[in-house]
């Protein structure tokens, strides 16, 4: 499943040649056309703004359900892969559902949605307020909070978590750059060390890697080959825990 539905951008469908090998190990590549994304015009985005993100997260996984449903996968082989604002909606469904997934890739994440929409220094904040929520608003920081993942980590740590504790939680890969202007560095570390933890305290099962890549900017390497890097990557890591 590869999926964004954030800031009313429409689903990429456009042919990529690195899913070629992919298709020729009989993998089926889902592409959801979730509430928050642009694809059935202005409503569809407005639908799961601010208060309503959630829609967008429960879209995504009515999609995955809708798979397993009718055949086209289980549980035990599907995998997610989500990048910038997408992995804050991938994220938040594997924790709050994870059940459904059995491994997912995280790219240049957004995962303490809460910290980034509190800091005014930051550029993007305004922008990013109208997509989730002001939290200096109280209904809005608690909202918010119940949906950013590094806060639904910490809660999952706490005696009173947002959702049941999992014994399991997906295989994850976590992907993030040294020098990107959108999602600093710390937020993917942050998330990752408090599941690290997670799965220390909690006893939960579930390998989790942590990938630090030397490269500025928020879309990865560059270049022709850095990209090839990449995309190799993300598919052993699929291939390898999803048989």
């Amino acid at each position: 499943m590869k999926g964004y539905g954030v800031y009313g951008l429409p689903t990429n469908l456009s042919f990529s040649a690195d899913m070629l090998s992919m298709f020729t190990r009989g993998w089926i590549i889902a592409y959801p056309h979730i509430r928050g994304s642009g694809d059935s015009g202005y409503e569809w985005h407005e639908s799961a703004k601010q208060l309503n993100k959630i829609n967008s997260v429960n879209d995504y996984l009515a999609c995955i359900r809708y798979l397993h449903d009718n055949g086209f996968s289980t549980p035990a082989r599907t995998g997610a892969t989500g990048a910038s604002a997408g992995a804050t909606i991938l994220a938040c469904a594997a924790l709050r559902e994870p059940e459904l997934f059995h491994a997912i890739a995280l790219h240049f994440p957004f995962l303490d949605v809460l910290s980034a929409l509190l800091d005014d220094s930051h550029a993007l904040t305004v922008f990013d307020r109208n997509e989730w929520g002001n939290p200096h608003d109280a209904k809005s920081r608690a909202f918010i909070q119940s949906i950013c993942p590094y806060h639904i980590t910490l809660s999952l740590l706490s005696s009173n978590p947002v959702v049941p504790v999992p014994a399991r939680l997906p295989h994850m890969c976590v992907v993030a750059g040294v020098d990107d202007p959108r999602i600093q560095t710390w937020q993917p570390a942050k998330f990752v060390a408090a599941q690290r933890l997670l799965r220390e305290r909690r006893k939960v099962s579930g390998d989790l890697l942590f990938r630090m890549l030397d490269v500025k900017g928020h879309f990865g390497v560059g270049g022709r080959y850095g990209k090839l890097d990449e995309s190799t990557f993300e598919i052993g890591f699929f291939n390898h825990y999803i048989k």
